[in-house]
């Protein structure tokens, strides 16, 4: 059991896990940590994307201008089902936030740059 903030704090792939409370019960000289999940945390989904694959899947025949309007298409995908995942960690608690916290890292190997939400290739 590793020590932290019970609300994701930073939007890394640490946060990303479930997160916990731990009970310490003392009795004399014995103790033990009870885990207990919590019930009320946002749910957080992160995810790594290397879109190198995608553009070597790419048909030969796609014009250059349509690459990064592709790219983006399988990102949006990809964030739409971490969406539909996340509904996994809702727990049903009414004080626990239904919108999902999403992160998506993008590694590439390539000509195009990213902003927050476009693509683009340096020819734009």
């Amino acid at each position: 059991m590793s020590l932290g903030s019970s609300v994701a704090t930073s939007l890394s792939v640490g946060e990303s896990v479930d997160k916990h409370v731990g009970l310490l019960r003392i009795k004399e000289r014995l103790f033990k940590i009870e885990k207990i999940p919590l019930k009320t945390v946002r749910p957080f989904m992160f995810q790594d994307v290397d879109i190198t694959n995608v553009l070597n899947e790419l048909p030969r025949t796609v014009p250059e201008k349509d690459v990064p309007r592709k790219i983006e298409r399988y990102i949006s995908d990809r964030v739409k089902r971490l969406i539909d995942e996340s509904a996994t960690k809702l727990t049903g608690h009414p004080k626990q936030p239904t919108l999902p916290l999403i992160r998506v890292r993008i590694m590439h190997e390539s000509d195009y740059t990213f902003s927050n939400n476009r693509i683009f290739h340096p020819s734009q």
